[in-house]
């Protein structure tokens, strides 16, 4: 007998479920985004369940809803089955339920395969179907993703992409780990946590944290042992490194002493050898260059000469070419002018025969046409119309008259109407001008409102909730002084703002509420919950001090030369005018907009007038209460208005909304009158339609009528004309023939002109592309020779210069060749013999600079080496030094110094980076977990003082990040205080609230999409039971929140519901019949039997 489970509504039985049009976003308390359909399932929540011997069931399929879901059910139905479900079926392994080990034991007794299909919710695009196929023969596991096959990995990035965590505690508690919950340490708590509140970067950050602290630490223990060995080497070295330093630094003096006096020798001979090497290579240089010019100069000359003849042969050949070329060409022009006006006169004389011809044949077509027309008009003509239109032209004039009268009577519906269409556009300019001034007056609110988004905004977004939530209080809340009140004289708005404290004061930005209740309320939100930083004042009960005043306004004018007090010139509501009086002294601030000499002193006199404004001053006056009573005045230069310069005129925005009403009544009066016109107007056009319909007909049949008259005028004309043109027609092909034969002989004669023509014009071409290139050949032998004969005079010249100067340097530069010689060879001797006095440890060195030299030379003078070896003489006979056996020692101990020292440096470089590491991702990690943990807190403080009781969450800091965690403190008795959740200090019933309290305070942060409470209320006593239950069905049921599903096999009596639960009831067991009627009928037989 195969057993199902139902549920409490029907539900579709398809896989997948609407999709909204668009998404939603639910912004919850804590600024978390949610993304949700028009359905209400958010992103990755559970839309259906089915299960195919899972367990106890052989089918079942659940729809929970997409909020608060409550499973209910006797034990042993398979309640936990549900949860065991959801985790297995989102890639969770049987260990993490605390029950069975294999995955092959879910599949139900006498079955080998089970499966579990999940649907979650997709708010763009369709749903997403995970299937988990078990097999136990072989305890394994295949998936499918959207009915195709799949790998683990795939599904669980599906999975993770959507923040499902099955594996979390603080979203997923199954019935057998509710215990481990109090049993998490606070470090693992704090993992849990972050993960369940959608903040996996800061357990991310928290974990490199703890890999990089490890890394600095091995490293300090490492940087410490080796800054004591270096420590201990370098005091070792330091007693003999004195005595080293002297030693070395004499011993490299003298060795360069050595080294410089052997290369004395080498730098003179390469001096001498340079200088003669040089000069011998410049005489030959210049001695070949002699004998090379002077063979060249002689035949350049004799060319020079021979070029300078061609060149007059050349012009005079080329001006007799180019004359003859140019008189053959004008006379091929001229030919080929006559050749083509010959053609053309042939080709105009073949079209005129084509038209000629082409008429002929056109004339006999006209002339059948000509006779055909003419027997129609005559046949036309022998049958006569009727003309006469005379009764059809009265009953126009009949017709005219009366649209005549009708259109007079018209004319004056126009006037009418267009007077209204006056009238009408004058009242709509007037109600756009009014519209326009209320505008500009509201505006100045809007103006005030920017102001104060651009100075002070948090008071600007309180001000933008109170807008909206004013509803929520039972007495009057009044928005910020600078909003509710205006000047009734703007003259007066810097006086307002300075006896307030100015601008930077936020006396004018202080809210104002009637009832303390009210107050509360509203710091409460906007304080405490949004972190506000506003002003907010409860004044309570106030006297009307507006008209309590020390002195008369007349006395104030006549005797102190005053305007008035400052609340004369102040308009808003009454409340906040007393409010201004009791608390700010507006009724007895004096304020003048002129200065008139010595009122200042008296009013400083008038101990009632504490505060008084005059011009651009603000005066306080304080008198001392020991003493003569002196008083002391101080005197303030306020600032122009920034908030309040320009006020709002009230009278004047009321009269402006009566005028508009006023108008738009108007304007609809005569809306009315002028379709009432245009009515008339309608009517009356009709009639005249009707009446030009008719008129239409009789001028068809009058213009009929002429139109015949005129048809057989116009016959007759027309056949006298074709006759006419018919014997016209047949006396013309005579003249034709004749005009063809004229034709045709001109044509003759103009191909023999052409033939003769083209002649003469061969003959003038042939001798003109002779003529042309016999010229164009000397032009370019011409330019050939000039440019040849330029060149050889420049180069001659040149030459010449060059010869001569060439011969005075050979005959200088011999002598000096001869002495150089001889200085070349006294060095060289020298420097053959520089290497007997160099010591055989210098040898090798010495035979380098020997290589060197003669490869590269020494890069010094013979002088520049000598001035070395006195230099480097003075420095080594100025040391002294004492002990020569301590170099090994040292020498050993300095390598192991520097060895040590690189990797010191080294470490030292990784602990700095290590230690930046750990500042900058400290320093994004704790600020934003501070922020979770005291949300947390607010939350879970709250809902413990609901049960009476005391709980709060406290962040353990640590050096060590992996000891970082959250720790729940919680007091149950008034006797006792907060101790420390653990898996042994509370009682069972005390753990599960305590954990259940978590969870909810998890739940505005949780990004999650949904979680599971399996049995969290089994130890609960009543009272706190029915708390709990309460505040879970509230916080879950908000629109916009994840899913949550709750499952208990008992319930309380008259807990608290609301219509966006859903409870789904287990109906499986051995007792069940084979189909389940609806839900309904088994309420009805309850309600009748009684039990409901």
């Amino acid at each position: 007998m195969k057993r199902t489970s139902g549920v409490s509504d029907s539900e579709p039985d398809t896989e997948d479920t609407l999709n909204p049009k668009r998404p939603r976003i639910s912004d919850n308390d804590e600024g978390q985004a949610l993304q949700f359909g028009d359905d209400g399932f958010v992103e990755g929540s559970i839309v259906k369940i089915a299960l195919t011997n899972f367990v106890t069931y052989d089918y079942c399929e659940i729809f929970p809803g997409p909020q608060m879901n409550m499973i209910i059910g006797p034990n042993g139905t398979g309640k936990s089955t549900i949860v065991c479900a959801i985790a297995l079926g989102l890639g969770g392994s049987p260990s993490l339920l605390g029950r069975q080990k294999n995955i092959a034991e879910f599949v139900k007794t006498g079955e080998d395969e089970a499966n579990i299909k999940i649907t979650l919710k997709k708010v763009q695009g369709p749903n997403v179907i995970i299937e988990r196929h078990i097999t136990k023969s072989n305890n394994q596991t295949n998936w499918k993703l959207n009915g195709r096959g799949s790998t683990l990995r795939d599904v669980m990035k599906i999975i993770h992409g959507f923040n499902i965590q099955v594996d979390n505690l603080c979203q997923f508690l199954p019935q057998d780990r509710v215990s481990e919950f109090a049993e998490l340490t606070p470090s693992q708590l704090l993992e849990k946590t972050q993960a369940a509140a959608g903040e996996v970067e800061l357990y991310v950050m928290q974990q490199k944290l703890i890999e990089l602290r490890n890394e600095e630490k091995e490293l300090i223990k490492k940087h410490e042992s080796d800054n004591v060995h270096i420590k201990d080497l370098n005091n070792r070295n330091a007693e003999l490194e004195r005595d080293v330093i002297k030693m070395r630094e004499r011993e490299k003096i003298f060795k360069r002493i050595q080294l410089l006096k052997a290369q004395i020798p080498l730098a003179k001979y390469t001096d001498a050898k340079k200088t003669y090497d040089g000069l011998k290579i410049k005489v030959q240089e210049k001695k070949d260059f002699v004998t090379a010019t002077k063979n060249a100069i002689a035949p350049i000359q004799n060319r020079v000469k021979e070029y300078e003849n061609i060149a007059k042969d050349y012009n005079q050949r080329k001006v007799e070419k180019a004359n003859d070329a140019r008189k053959y060409n004008e006379t091929c022009l001229r030919l080929q002018t006559v050749v083509k006006d010959t053609r053309n006169t042939i080709k105009s004389n073949k079209d005129d025969i084509k038209r000629v011809k082409h008429k002929q044949t056109e004339r006999q077509k006209k002339i059948e046409i000509l006779e055909g027309n003419i027997k129609k008009i005559e046949n036309f003509l022998s049958q006569p119309l009727e003309t006469d239109f005379s009764h059809v032209e009265e009953s126009i004039n009949k017709i005219n008259a009366e649209i005549d009268e009708i259109e007079s009577q018209q004319s004056t519906f126009v006037i009418k109407g267009q007077q209204l269409t006056r009238q009408q556009r004058k009242l709509k300019d007037d109600i756009e001008r009014i519209k326009r001034e209320i505008q500009a007056l509201e505006d100045l609110t809007q103006r005030r409102m920017q102001l104060l988004h651009n100075d002070h905004p948090d008071t600007h977004r309180a001000v933008s909730w109170l807008k909206q939530n004013l509803s929520q209080f039972k007495s009057r809340v009044y928005l910020p002084i600078l909003l509710a009140v205006n000047l009734k004289d703007v003259r007066y708005a810097g006086m307002f703002e300075s006896a307030l404290g100015g601008i930077r004061n936020s006396k004018l930005r202080t809210i104002v509420c009637e009832s303390y209740e009210d107050y509360q309320k509203l710091t409460q939100i906007l304080c405490d919950e949004m972190k506000l930083k506003i002003a907010v004042a409860c004044p309570g009960e106030l006297k009307d001090l507006t008209n309590h005043k020390p002195v008369s306004n007349e006395v104030l004018k006549n005797e102190y030369s005053m305007d008035g007090y400052l609340i004369d010139f102040v308009e808003g509501p009454h409340y906040l005018l007393k409010y201004l009086c009791a608390e700010h002294d507006m009724n007895s601030i004096p304020v003048s907009l002129t200065v008139t000499r010595g009122n200042e002193t008296r009013l400083a006199q008038n101990r009632g007038f504490k505060k008084f404004a005059i011009g651009q001053n603000m005066y306080t006056i304080k008198f001392k209460s020991y003493g003569k009573g002196t008083r002391q005045t101080q005197v303030i230069n306020f600032s122009p208005p920034k908030y309040l310069g320009n006020s709002i005129d009230n009278e004047k925005q009321n009269q402006l909304k009566e005028d508009a009403r006023t108008a738009e009544m108007n304007s609809q009066q005569i809306e009315v009158e002028h379709k009432e016109l245009l009515k008339k107007q309608s009517e009356e056009k009709q009639r005249v339609s009707e009446m030009l319909h008719s008129k239409q007909d009789l001028v068809a049949q009058k213009r009929e009528l002429q139109v015949n008259g005129q048809k057989m005028k116009k016959a007759g004309h027309r056949l006298a004309q074709l006759q006419e043109e018919l014997a016209l027609e047949k006396n013309a092909p005579e003249e034709e023939a004749r005009a063809i034969e004229r034709l045709e002989s001109a044509i003759l004669e103009n191909f023999r002109l052409q033939k003769e023509n083209m002649h003469n014009y061969t003959e003038a071409l042939g001798k003109y592309v002779d003529a042309y290139t016999e010229a164009n050949k000397i032009r370019l032998n011409h330019v050939q020779s000039s440019a040849q004969h330029d060149a050889l005079r420049r180069h001659f010249k040149d030459q010449s210069l060059a010869l001569q100067e060439a011969q005075s340097f050979v005959e200088s530069a011999k002598k000096q060749l001869q002495l150089s010689e001889r200085e070349v060879k006294a060095t060289m001797n020298q420097a053959k013999h520089a290497s007997q006095k160099i010591p055989e440890e210098l040898a090798e060195e010495f035979s380098q600079i020997v290589s060197e030299w003669k490869e590269n030379g020494l890069g010094k003078t013979a002088d520049e080496i000598e001035l070395n070896i006195v230099e480097e003489t003075a420095k080594g006979e100025a040391i002294r030094f004492a002990n020569p056996n301590a170099m090994a020692n040292y020498e050993k101990r300095k390598k192991e110094i520097e060895q040590l020292e690189n990797k010191i440096a080294e470490d030292k470089s990784n602990l700095l980076s290590l230690r930046q590491q750990i500042s900058e991702i400290r320093g994004e990690w704790e600020p934003r977990l501070r922020v979770v943990v005291s949300k947390i807190n607010e939350k879970f403080r709250t809902v413990f003082e609901h049960l009476a009781s005391a709980g709060e969450i406290q962040l353990s800091v640590d050096e060590d990040f992996d000891k970082w965690g959250i720790e729940i403190w919680v007091k149950f008795r008034d006797n006792e205080k907060l101790q420390l959740l653990t898996g042994h200090r509370q009682s069972g019933g005390e753990r599960s609230v305590s954990t259940i309290l978590y969870l909810m305070a998890l739940q505005d942060l949780a990004r999650s999409p949904f979680r599971v409470v399996d049995e969290i209320n089994q130890g609960m006593d009543p009272r706190n039971e029915r708390k709990i239950h309460e505040q879970i069905v509230q916080g879950a049921s908000k629109p916009g929140t994840s899913q949550y599903f709750l499952i208990t096999p008992k319930l309380l009596p008259d807990l608290f519901y609301n219509e966006r639960m859903k409870v789904l009831c287990i109906y499986n067991g051995e007792w069940l019949p084979g189909k389940i009627n609806p839900l309904s009928e088994y309420l009805a037989h309850a309600r009748a039997a009684k039990v409901v």
